[in-house]
């Protein structure tokens, strides 16, 4: 299930344009993800499938010695310090659909 979230996250973050919703490959709710990503961590939101493709492979093993659960809290950091990096070298101007470092970007940087 979550390597099927990973997928579609990829999808939707891929063909998301903000002003026409009907063409995201994945629908309105695609839209509705892509948008939130987006708007949560900018231009980062690229990241997001990353951990999430982490998570879906380290639950699909059998063996417990082999999760990877450093690789994805590595992951999430990366998303979370690269929005704030995006913040704060782009800057934000009120033409962009979004901000380069979106919300977090936005408090934290």
């Amino acid at each position: 299930m979550t390597l099927t979230f990973a997928i579609a996250s990829v999808l939707a973050v891929l063909s998301f344009h903000a002003k026409t919703p009907a063409t995201n490959l994945i629908g309105r709710a695609g839209h509705a993800l892509a948008k939130v990503l987006f708007d949560t961590l900018g231009v980062c939101a690229y990241l997001v499938p990353f951990p999430l493709f982490s998570l879906g492979s380290s639950l699909a093993t059998r063996d417990p010695t082999k999760r990877r659960w450093g690789r994805l809290a590595a992951l999430v950091l990366l998303a979370l310090s690269g929005a704030t990096l995006a913040h704060v070298v782009i800057g934000t101007n009120p033409s962009q659909d979004y901000p380069p470092g979106g919300w977090f970007g936005i408090h934290v940087g």
